[in-house]
């Protein structure tokens, strides 16, 4: 994993982007162990991690805000009109801030 450019927590998993080489990173909190790592779409600059899944965002293009599993699975893409800025877990809910400014919640 190159130079992390956005790092996420939930419970017992960290997820770290790279988006250097296009790399999520999934850690365990309760030993530090690695448990998982995968490619995605794009140059991962912001993600969000819940108990199934990690949402990752491009900020430098307006590519579609995308859902994969733990294990790297794409689960879907959603289009927010823009370049994805921050994302945050909010319970059930997905907020997502964009390039333009808007912000969006999306039922996770």
């Amino acid at each position: 994993m190159d130079r992390p450019s956005w790092v996420a927590v939930t419970g017992d998993r960290i997820a770290v982007a790279s988006w250097e080489d296009g790399i999520v990173t999934i850690l365990d909190t309760t030993d530090a162990t690695y448990v998982q790592q995968f490619s995605v779409a794009g140059a991962p600059l912001s993600l969000a991690i819940d108990g199934e899944s990690v949402w990752v965002g491009n900020e430098t293009s307006s590519e579609p805000l995308r859902q994969y599993t733990l294990t790297g699975e794409l689960q879907r893409e959603v289009e927010v009109g823009g370049a994805v800025g921050r994302i945050l877990v909010d319970g059930p809910y997905l907020w997502v801030g964009t390039g333009s400014g808007s912000v969006f919640r999306i039922i996770g």
